[in-house]
């Protein structure tokens, strides 16, 4: 007999605006992650819709009663992994919420707060994946995002972006070159995308949550933005998983001659490059003949312009061999 899924809801709920936007936790009672923040939700019962099931788990935790009309249905998650207890399966929903009512913990859930997004460290399961997903529906670069609600990190419209991409951790020198040098470029407003989850902890990372609140912070005065993590993608390719949704049709992106060189064996490599209008290159001490290889790939697959821009002082410096040195050391 084949082993079926549990399934589950997950409800994200946003109040405030700018720095002090905020969103409903709780804390949980019991295992797996006793005592850590999580998003409000729990078991669909038998013949139960989602919907009703985020509702009454909702009211239940934290006492807070929604209308299922002010439910924005997220991306379904069901990587294998995400929950120790077993296969599971999440319908999340996200709502935004003029005002915060008070909230009060009941039934499985120790503490139910509304938290600041600014203060949050971290949220058990995957739920920080759940949260970048739903603070992206609010930002108006995206295909189906909602009305904005000036939450945190959220940029006014923006028409003609250029976006950067990677893993930016730890943030160097040369991540600031390469934003200078493609302001230096063009008049596009720059739009920074971590290539993962910022709240996905690994052995050599740890959680990047208050890392991505750094970058957010060191950008923000430069009129440089910030996405809040990834797009909810399982694919193998993140960057796949975003750029095509960008409501934009000219969709431009900033990457490093490494990556560069390297793009033809992405995930999707060709639909990739065939829903850019153009690839901004940094120099990054490449070998010039495989940069070349790499240019007449992209131009025999594709209408996508290759922009080259100058040589800078900190091409040298990775993110992951500083990754590497601090965890040998």
């Amino acid at each position: 007999m084949y082993e079926r899924p549990a399934l589950t809801v997950d409800v994200v709920v946003f109040t405030g605006s700018d720095a002090d936007t905020r969103v409903l936790l709780i804390k949980r009672a019991n295992e797996p992650y006793i005592g850590a923040y999580a998003l409000p939700g729990g078991f669909v019962d038998p013949y139960e819709i989602p919907v009703q099931a985020a509702l009454r788990e909702c009211l239940e935790e934290t006492n807070l009663k929604l209308d299922h009309w002010d439910l924005t249905p997220l991306t379904l998650r069901a990587k294998k992994g995400r929950d120790p207890r077993g296969w599971t399966v999440t319908q999340p929903y996200s709502v935004y919420l003029a005002n915060a009512p008070d909230v009060k913990a009941g039934d499985d859930a120790h503490q139910a707060e509304w938290v600041l997004l600014n203060e949050l460290d971290d949220l058990a399961f995957d739920h920080g994946a759940i949260l970048c997903d739903a603070l992206s529906r609010h930002w108006p670069l995206f295909h189906g995002a909602g009305e904005s609600k000036r939450l945190w990190s959220v940029p006014p419209a923006v028409e003609n972006p250029l976006f950067f991409g990677g893993s930016f951790n730890p943030w160097h020198e040369g991540h600031d070159a390469c934003l200078q040098l493609a302001s230096d470029a063009t008049d596009r407003e720059l739009v920074v995308v971590p290539d993962r989850s910022p709240f996905k902890p690994d052995q050599e990372r740890g959680c990047d949550w208050a890392h991505f609140r750094h970058i957010n912070k060191q950008t923000h005065s430069r009129k440089i933005h910030v996405f809040p993590g990834f797009l909810a993608s399982e694919l193998g390719n993140p960057t796949y998983g975003w750029l095509p949704k960008m409501a934009s049709r000219n969709r431009q992106f900033l990457m490093g001659a490494d990556s560069f060189i390297n793009l033809r064996q992405w995930t999707n490599a060709l639909g990739l490059i065939g829903s850019m209008t153009a690839i901004y290159v940094v120099p990054r001490q490449e070998n010039a003949y495989q940069l070349e290889q790499a240019k007449d790939w992209v131009k025999a697959n594709s209408s996508c312009r290759i922009i080259e821009l100058p040589h800078h002082s900190y091409e040298s410096i990775s993110s992951t061999a500083i990754r590497s040195k601090q965890h040998h050391e």
